[in-house]
């Protein structure tokens, strides 16, 4: 039978609109596929985006951070209470200043280990971590403790000074007058107490008006700051450490490693306030006293601004007069430089004292 030409029979025209849209359903779904892909591939570049800036913030912020509050929902605090960062465990989104900066996170965890900062972001594409040492701004001093001025820091040095001359003057008299005439010197020489106490504050005395920088040091001398003395050197190793970095701790370790073992029988080396502290209660490095204990000149000194327990500073005392309930200190990063200050000896800001384990 000859086959027509005029046009599609029925089974035709249906096989066609088959083919037709098998092909239309085919496409559409390779396109929604691609429209997926790329919907995801945005989302990830997106997060990892996002990840990386604030990781690059919190390096940043590294200079205002004062505290972190390490628990399930955390916060990073900065200078004044300002609330940082915070994390929501509950939703799992990381906010600033209450602005959602990256949800639907698996995990967010930010943790001090004294003054080093470790913060990890976690999602389901990839894990973001960094660690940056906080560089805060030196502690607010207490209204109740008084700066001496340029004059009466001066005295009070020359004083010092003289009183540190007079002992050493006292001992060689004492040693020329000895009515038994020269003994053969011991194999080992262990100073008084009183002679260490006074050997310390002498060291502390020669840095006096410091911003930070060991004075009197030789041009070729391998350190020039306090910290810098601490970590044994700036690096890429050691992130945040510089010239800016809290340094009281570092002033006071240093003074007592100029000292070392003739004078101490423990030589106590820390940068961080509270290790300081714990390490003094436990033991490790000296005795510690709390509230209401009586100084003495070459103790350490701890202070908490808010009268709490919370360590934000140290210092070495200076000078006690108990009549006027006054006691002074010499102090590393008090106002960005080595000062003279005086608190009442009742000063609430004062958390206690470190004794040094002294040679006796």
């Amino acid at each position: 039978m000859k086959r027509s030409t005029a046009g599609f029979t029925l089974v035709e025209l249906l096989l066609v609109i088959l083919c037709s849209s098998v092909v239309t359903m085919a496409a559409m779904s390779f396109l929604l596929m691609g429209m997926r892909m790329t919907g995801e591939s945005n989302d990830t570049a997106q997060r990892q985006q996002t990840a990386r800036i604030i990781l690059a913030m919190v390096e940043n912020l590294g200079g205002e951070i004062q505290s972190v509050t390490e628990d399930a929902d955390w916060k990073i605090t900065g200078t004044g209470g300002s609330e940082l960062l915070a994390y929501s465990n509950a939703e799992k989104k990381l906010t600033a200043h209450g602005m959602t900066l990256i949800d639907g996170l698996e995990e967010a965890t930010a943790a001090m280990n004294g003054q080093l900062l470790s913060f990890t972001l976690k999602t389901g594409k990839g894990s973001y971590k960094t660690s940056v040492y906080c560089r805060t701004a030196p502690p607010k001093q207490p209204e109740s403790g008084e700066t001496l001025d340029p004059a009466e820091e001066a005295a009070f040095l020359t004083t010092f000074r003289s009183r540190v001359a007079e002992a050493a003057a006292a001992n060689a008299q004492a040693a020329r007058s000895d009515p038994a005439g020269p003994a053969p010197a011991p194999a080992v020489t262990t100073p008084t107490e009183r002679e260490s106490r006074l050997a310390l504050l002498n060291i502390l005395a020669g840095q006096h008006g410091s911003g930070g920088e060991i004075q009197n040091q030789p041009a070729d001398a391998p350190y020039r700051y306090f910290s810098e003395w601490y970590i044994g050197g700036y690096g890429a190793g050691k992130p945040g450490w510089n010239a800016d970095t809290p340094w009281c701790a570092c002033f006071v370790s240093w003074a007592a490693a100029q000292l070392g073992d003739a004078y101490l029988n423990t030589v106590p080396r820390f940068c961080s306030v509270d290790d300081g502290m714990e390490r003094f209660q436990s033991g490790s490095i000296g005795t510690w006293h709390g509230r209401g204990y009586a100084p003495t000149p070459g103790d350490c000194i701890f202070f908490d601004w808010t009268g709490g327990s919370d360590p934000a500073h140290v210092g070495v005392v200076f000078y006690v007069d108990a009549p006027a309930g006054k006691v002074y200190t010499i102090e590393g990063n008090s106002s960005d430089r080595v000062a003279i200050r005086s608190y009442a000896l009742d000063d609430p800001c004062i958390l206690g004292y470190g004794e040094l384990n002294w040679k006796q």
